[in-house]
């Protein structure tokens, strides 16, 4: 399946399923009841609903429709990590809650800064099954990279601790998302520039969507990229990926890719 595929089966999807106009408005008002009742799933899912949204609409309109519950995020990541025990291993739906975080960022909602960076203590400790999706794995990764927790992100990336990371400019590494993290953090360390790492992400975008299809990653996992490309290493105010993200998709769609 290509973008411009999943594209008119998303916008399908809406269509038949009357999701802007049944299911939407029914979670939004879910998502408040569990905001009042000081319940963490007032912030779950938020964050793979948003970044498949961006897919097919502009963020001005996504913005709007979870305006209601723009406020939701900080005291649902506090409730949810509240709830840890305070050893042991954490499940990985605690990126349901790292997702709807980064998310909720990409469009510009207002969300303290110590939200996402509150998630950082916790990465080390998530763990999955062998037979898990692999999707957890990446998740992992390029969520401890943007929190710049090293050791979590290096063994991932295929670094050790104490081993320098290269970096060279104009790489690509299409499905090698274990090159791509490792390029991506070279990347920030040698201060690169945006246009040292486009390739790598354009790469990285052409090959997306099949390894969306076989879930080697996930939806936000591709939000999260273009957040660290555009905005850690580009420079781009956080408050513009949503709208990168979604011109960078629709980019492939025009071009029939």
């Amino acid at each position: 399946m290509s973008w411009c595929e999943l594209t008119a089966h998303i916008n399908k999807g809406y269509r038949l399923g009357e999701y802007l106009t049944t299911f939407l408005p029914r979670f939004i008002t879910r998502q408040l009841d569990f905001n009042e009742r000081g319940d963490w799933k007032a912030a779950e899912l938020l964050g793979e609903i948003i970044s498949e949204m961006l897919i097919v609409r502009k963020p001005d309109f996504v913005r709007g429709q979870f305006a209601p519950i723009r406020h939701v995020v900080p005291q649902g990541v506090a409730a949810y990590l509240a709830s840890l025990d305070k050893e042991g291993e954490i499940s990985p739906i605690f990126f349901e809650l790292s997702n709807s975080t980064a998310a909720y960022e990409a469009l510009g909602f207002e969300v303290p800064p110590t939200v996402l960076a509150s998630f950082r203590p916790y990465l080390a400790r998530i763990t999955y099954q062998r037979d898990d999706p692999q999707l957890w794995h990446w998740a992992k990764g390029i969520t401890a990279l943007v929190l710049d927790e090293r050791a979590v992100w290096g063994p991932i990336a295929g670094i050790r601790a104490d081993d320098p990371v290269p970096f060279t400019p104009g790489q690509t590494f299409a499905t090698n998302m274990q090159g791509l993290l490792a390029h991506l953090a070279g990347a920030r360390l040698a201060g690169a520039s945006l246009h040292d790492v486009l390739p790598a992400w354009r790469s990285f975008l052409m090959v997306a969507e099949p390894m969306l299809q076989t879930r080697q990653i996930d939806k936000p996992v591709v939000l999260w990229v273009a957040r660290f490309v555009f905005h850690h290493i580009g420079g781009a105010p956080l408050p513009t990926v949503a709208n990168t993200y979604h011109e960078e998709i629709e980019r492939m769609v025009v071009a029939g890719l």
